[in-house]
C-alpha cells in the first residue's frame, strides 16, 4: 500500500468514527447545553396537534356554508327540437341531395386547406376546374382561394339548414359540419 492510499484510508476511518461517535464524546470534554426543541426533535414520537390546539392557536373554525347552485346552469334551457309531425313540409329530394353534396364538398375543401397549410400531409388533389383556375398561383394564393371556397360553401349550407332545418342528421342539436 502506498503512502497516499494509507492516508486516504486513515482519513476515511477517522470520518467514519466521527460520524458514528455519540454526541457526548467531544474532544473538549464539555457537553453542549441541551435545549427543549432539540429534545423534541430527537424524540421518536410524532408531534400531534388536536382540534383544541388549533382552535386555541388560530381561533374557532368558520361555519361551513354550502356553495350556491350555479346560476347559468339553472337558467339554461335546451334548444327546441325541429318541428315534427304531419304538418311539417318535407324537403324535396333535390334539396337533400344538394345538402349532402355541400357537406361532402366542405369536408374535401377543409382537407385541401389542411394539406396546403401543412406540407407534411398528403395533398388533396384539386378538381379540374380548380387546377385550371389555380395554375400559376403560389401556395399562399391557393390557400386564399380555398378559404374563399370554404366560406362560400359554408354559407350555402347554412342557407339550406336555415330554410329546411336539420336534413339528414340523426341528432338535430348537433353542431354544423
Amino acid at each position: 500500500m502506498t503512502g497516499t492510499a494509507r492516508s486516504l484510508a486513515a482519513a476515511a476511518a477517522l470520518s467514519l468514527v466521527a460520524l458514528t461517535a455519540p454526541a457526548s464524546d467531544t474532544s473538549s470534554g464539555a457537553k453542549p447545553p441541551a435545549r427543549k426543541a432539540d429534545a423534541a426533535k430527537s424524540s421518536d414520537a410524532p408531534v400531534v396537534f388536536t382540534n383544541d390546539d388549533l382552535a386555541a392557536r388560530y381561533g374557532p373554525a368558520p361555519a361551513h356554508k354550502p356553495a350556491p347552485a350555479p346560476a347559468a346552469a339553472a337558467e339554461a334551457t335546451p334548444p327546441e327540437p325541429a318541428p315534427q309531425g304531419k304538418n311539417v313540409e318535407a324537403p324535396p329530394a333535390e334539396v337533400v341531395a344538394q345538402r349532402e353534396f355541400l357537406v361532402a364538398e366542405l369536408e374535401r375543401l377543409r382537407r385541401r386547406e389542411m394539406s396546403l397549410r401543412n406540407p407534411l400531409l398528403p395533398r388533396e388533389p384539386p378538381t379540374d376546374a380548380e387546377a385550371a383556375r389555380e395554375e400559376g398561383l403560389d401556395n399562399a394564393e391557393r390557400l386564399a382561394v380555398v378559404q374563399a371556397q370554404i366560406r362560400t360553401t359554408a354559407e350555402q349550407l347554412a342557407a339550406i339548414d336555415a330554410r329546411w332545418g336539420t336534413i339528414g342528421r340523426a341528432n338535430p342539436h348537433a353542431g354544423r359540419p
